[in-house]
């Protein structure tokens, strides 16, 4: 698991998370609000490291939690969001 953030104010909308670095097999990308709500649920590829998602609330606090496989090697620099 890889966790990203201390918690990152953000208001209602449309989204984009990047990853900006290399995953090099599937990973799952979870985003949270206030550590207790998942808001997204995503999958990051080798070939695909950005997605969209719908933030349906404003909220005082995001964390990026990063989930693979045993063995699932992931080159993380950032993960960055914007709206889309």
């Amino acid at each position: 698991m890889f966790l990203s953030g201390a918690g990152w104010p953000m208001t209602q909308g449309l989204w984009r998370l990047r990853l900006v670095g290399r995953a090099h097999q599937p990973v799952r990308v979870v985003v949270m609000a206030s550590s207790i709500t998942k808001v997204a649920d995503l999958q990051l590829t080798p070939s695909r490291t950005d997605a969209t998602f719908a933030l349906e609330m404003d909220t005082a606090q995001i964390s990026v939690l990063a989930y693979g496989a045993a063995g699932t090697v992931l080159d993380v620099e950032r993960f960055e969001l914007y709206p889309a």
